[in-house]
């Protein structure tokens, strides 16, 4: 059986408000009207997926996962369009950022992985 492999985002099920780091198919991030409109899409979008799955009981044909990122490096597709969330985390990680940052955690993957 094929998997469909869904690239999400941390921001659909870590709610910054609960904090408790567990997540899973049922852990989404509640909207609210404060939320930036991209959040709100994925946040729905993500929804929708497993809704749709649970709709195809028999008929399924393929299984689903969701690959929850907080940021998402490699090649890029383009060359020489800046990406300026990619510039700040490669210099978060090459220790070359200018400035004072809370201590932050964030999820990782690479595209290539």
């Amino acid at each position: 059986m094929k998997t469909v492999v869904i690239s999400s985002t941390n921001i659909t099920v870590a709610d910054q408000k609960k904090g408790d780091g567990v997540a899973d198919e049922k852990s989404f991030t509640i909207i609210n009207n404060d939320m930036n409109p991209f959040f709100k899409s994925k946040i729905e979008a993500e929804k929708e997926a497993f809704k749709y799955m649970k709709r195809l009981t028999k008929k399924r044909t393929f299984k689903m996962c969701t690959v929850h990122q907080g940021i998402l490096t490699g090649p890029v597709l383009i060359e020489g369009v800046r990406n300026l969330v990619l510039e700040f985390f490669t210099k978060l990680m090459d220790n070359t950022f200018e400035g004072a940052l809370p201590q932050l955690y964030y999820s990782h993957i690479d595209i290539e992985d």
